[in-house]
Protein backbone atom coordinates (compact mmCIF):
# COMPACT_ATOMS: atom_id res chain seq x y z
CA UNK A 1 0.00 0.00 0.00
CA UNK A 2 2.86 2.41 0.84
CA UNK A 3 4.44 1.72 -2.57
CA UNK A 4 1.17 2.52 -4.33
CA UNK A 5 0.81 5.82 -2.48
CA UNK A 6 4.42 6.75 -3.28
CA UNK A 7 3.85 5.94 -6.98
CA UNK A 8 0.64 8.00 -7.11
CA UNK A 9 2.37 10.97 -5.47
CA UNK A 10 5.29 10.70 -7.89
CA UNK A 11 2.90 10.69 -10.88
CA UNK A 12 0.87 13.61 -9.52
CA UNK A 13 4.02 15.66 -8.83
CA UNK A 14 5.53 14.84 -12.22
CA UNK A 15 8.32 12.78 -10.72
CA UNK A 16 7.48 9.52 -12.37
CA UNK A 17 5.91 8.04 -15.49
CA UNK A 18 2.35 9.14 -16.25
CA UNK A 19 -0.36 7.36 -18.15
CA UNK A 20 0.43 7.15 -21.84
CA UNK A 21 3.97 8.45 -21.51
CA UNK A 22 5.70 5.14 -21.02
CA UNK A 23 8.86 5.24 -18.97
CA UNK A 24 10.72 7.82 -21.08
CA UNK A 25 12.75 10.40 -19.23
CA UNK A 26 13.30 13.73 -20.97
CA UNK A 27 16.92 14.54 -21.76
CA UNK A 28 18.20 17.70 -20.09
CA UNK A 29 18.48 20.72 -22.37
CA UNK A 30 22.11 21.92 -22.49
CA UNK A 31 22.61 25.42 -21.13
CA UNK A 32 23.93 28.16 -23.38
CA UNK A 33 27.68 28.40 -22.75
CA UNK A 34 28.71 31.48 -20.81
CA UNK A 35 31.69 33.29 -22.38
CA UNK A 36 34.84 32.95 -20.33
CA UNK A 37 36.09 36.24 -18.95
CA UNK A 38 39.69 36.46 -17.74
CA UNK A 39 40.80 39.15 -15.28
CA UNK A 40 44.46 39.74 -14.46
CA UNK A 41 46.38 42.41 -12.53
CA UNK A 42 49.05 44.19 -14.58
CA UNK A 43 51.43 47.14 -14.51
CA UNK A 44 51.49 49.08 -17.79
CA UNK A 45 54.84 50.28 -19.07
CA UNK A 46 54.29 53.89 -20.08
CA UNK A 47 56.80 55.59 -22.33
CA UNK A 48 57.07 59.24 -23.33
CA UNK A 49 54.51 58.90 -26.13
CA UNK A 50 52.64 55.63 -25.66
CA UNK A 51 51.83 52.63 -23.53
CA UNK A 52 53.74 49.50 -24.44
CA UNK A 53 51.81 46.28 -25.19
CA UNK A 54 51.15 44.09 -22.15
CA UNK A 55 50.95 40.31 -21.85
CA UNK A 56 47.74 38.94 -20.36
CA UNK A 57 46.80 35.27 -20.23
CA UNK A 58 49.60 34.36 -22.66
CA UNK A 59 48.67 36.98 -25.31
CA UNK A 60 50.02 40.46 -26.00
CA UNK A 61 47.50 43.32 -25.96
CA UNK A 62 47.97 46.93 -27.04
CA UNK A 63 46.16 50.23 -26.66
CA UNK A 64 44.70 51.44 -30.00
CA UNK A 65 46.51 54.49 -31.43
CA UNK A 66 43.59 56.88 -30.90
CA UNK A 67 43.56 56.04 -27.16
CA UNK A 68 47.34 56.14 -26.65
CA UNK A 69 48.85 58.31 -23.92
CA UNK A 70 52.33 58.75 -22.47
CA UNK A 71 54.39 60.66 -19.94
CA UNK A 72 54.83 63.34 -22.60
CA UNK A 73 51.13 64.18 -22.39
CA UNK A 74 47.62 62.90 -22.23
CA UNK A 75 47.78 60.76 -19.09
CA UNK A 76 44.44 60.98 -17.27
CA UNK A 77 44.31 62.72 -13.90
CA UNK A 78 44.96 60.23 -11.11
CA UNK A 79 46.77 57.77 -13.40
CA UNK A 80 48.62 55.09 -11.43
CA UNK A 81 49.73 52.64 -14.15
CA UNK A 82 48.70 49.52 -12.29
CA UNK A 83 45.30 47.92 -12.56
CA UNK A 84 43.24 45.08 -14.01
CA UNK A 85 42.81 43.83 -17.54
CA UNK A 86 39.54 42.07 -18.29
CA UNK A 87 39.65 39.94 -21.45
CA UNK A 88 36.09 39.91 -22.77
CA UNK A 89 36.63 38.07 -26.06
CA UNK A 90 39.53 36.99 -28.28
CA UNK A 91 39.48 40.49 -29.85
CA UNK A 92 38.56 42.80 -26.94
CA UNK A 93 39.89 43.58 -23.49
CA UNK A 94 39.66 46.54 -21.14
CA UNK A 95 42.25 48.01 -18.78
CA UNK A 96 40.92 49.59 -15.55
CA UNK A 97 43.59 51.67 -13.85
CA UNK A 98 43.67 51.73 -10.04
CA UNK A 99 43.20 55.49 -10.40
CA UNK A 100 39.85 54.96 -12.16
CA UNK A 101 40.71 55.46 -15.87
CA UNK A 102 39.82 52.86 -18.49
CA UNK A 103 41.47 52.05 -21.82
CA UNK A 104 40.41 49.62 -24.53
CA UNK A 105 42.88 46.91 -25.55
CA UNK A 106 43.15 44.92 -28.78
CA UNK A 107 45.43 42.00 -29.71
CA UNK A 108 48.96 43.23 -30.46
CA UNK A 109 48.66 42.28 -34.16
CA UNK A 110 45.44 44.26 -34.67
CA UNK A 111 45.83 47.15 -37.18
CA UNK A 112 44.51 49.70 -34.66
CA UNK A 113 47.43 49.09 -32.28
CA UNK A 114 50.23 49.08 -34.89
CA UNK A 115 52.71 51.81 -33.85
CA UNK A 116 55.23 51.20 -36.65
CA UNK A 117 56.06 54.46 -38.34
CA UNK A 118 54.77 56.55 -35.44
CA UNK A 119 57.15 59.28 -34.35
CA UNK A 120 57.45 60.20 -30.68
CA UNK A 121 57.89 63.96 -30.36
Amino acid sequence: MVDLIALLLAVLLGLGPSAGSGSEIAEPVPATPVPTVHVERVVLEVGHCWIEPVEVDGRRWGVPRRHQVGWGGGLPRGWIGGGRVTVRSPQRATYLDDGGSTLPLRPAGHPSVDLRGQVCR
